[in-house]
C-alpha cells in the first residue's frame, strides 16, 4: 500500500466518522472494510465472521453494522450465494470504478452533508499529503536492535492490538490524527520505524498506555 493509496482510505473512514447518523461500532466495522479494500484489483470481501472476530462482536452486530452503512450511502454489498462466496463491498470513491462497471450495478451515491464538498478537496489534499514534513521526536533504535516488521495492510492491526486490541483498540487507533497516522504506516512501510517505535509515539499522542506487542 502506497502512502497515496493509505491517505485515500484514511479520508473515506474520517467522512464517515463525521457522519452523526452512524454509531461506533458502524465506524469501526466500516474502517474494516476500508483497510481491505485491494485498490489494484477493486476486490474486497472479508467475511462477517473474521470482521467480528477482529472487532470482538457478534455475527448479527457486524451484519447491522453493514446494513446501517448501506442505507446511508457509505458502501454497497454484492450478495454471492452459497458457503464458498463472500460478499463483495463496494465503497465509492476506492473500488466503485473497477468493480461496479464489471457488475453493471448503480454506483452509490454518499448522502452526507457536505460530502460533495469533500469530494471536490480530496484530491488536493492528497497532492498536499505528499509534501507533508515527517513527525518530529520520533525515538530511533540503533542499526543493531531487531525490528519488527509489518505488512502491507496490517500496521494498523498491530497498532490496534498494541491499545489492547478488540474495540477499544479500534476506538483508540480511530482518535489519532490521520496526518499522524499515514506518518507512522508509510515510515513503518518503509523500514525508517519499527513498529514499537510507532506505538510509542501514538500512545504519546493519546495519553494512554498500551499492551507489549
Amino acid at each position: 500500500m502506497n502512502k497515496k493509496s493509505s491517505y485515500q482510505k484514511l479520508l473515506k473512514i474520517n467522512e464517515a466518522a463525521r457522519d452523526e447518523r452512524l454509531t461506533a461500532h458502524d465506524n469501526l466495522v466500516f474502517g474494516r472494510l476500508v483497510w481491505r479494500v485491494n485498490l489494484t484489483t477493486g476486490k474486497c470481501f472479508p467475511s462477517i465472521g473474521l470482521i467480528a472476530e477482529e472487532l470482538s462482536m457478534t455475527d448479527r452486530g457486524v451484519s447491522k453494522c453493514i446494513a446501517r452503512l448501506e442505507k446511508n450511502g457509505h458502501l454497497k454489498r454484492i450478495i454471492h450465494r452459497g458457503r464458498e462466496k463472500a460478499n463483495d463491498y463496494l465503497i465509492p470513491g476506492l473500488n466503485t470504478e473497477r468493480v461496479f462497471h464489471k457488475t453493471g450495478t448503480e454506483v452509490p451515491k454518499n448522502r452526507n452533508k457536505g460530502s460533495a464538498q469533500i469530494e471536490k478537496e480530496t484530491e488536493k489534499e492528497i497532492e498536499a499529503s505528499e509534501e507533508q514534513v515527517p513527525i518530529e521526536g520520533v525515538a530511533r533504535t540503533s542499526a543493531c536492535c531487531e525490528r519488527k516488521s509489518v505488512e502491507e495492510g496490517q500496521f494498523q492491526n498491530k497498532l490496534a492490538d498494541a491499545f489492547r486490541g478488540g474495540e477499544q483498540g479500534w476506538v483508540a487507533v480511530m482518535q489519532l490524527p490521520r496526518d499522524t497516522l499515514e506518518d507512522l504506516e508509510a515510515r513503518c512501510l518503509n523500514g525508517k520505524m519499527s513498529v514499537e517505535e510507532a506505538v510509542a509515539v501514538a500512545s504519546s499522542e493519546l495519553g494512554v498506555e498500551v499492551a507489549k506487542l
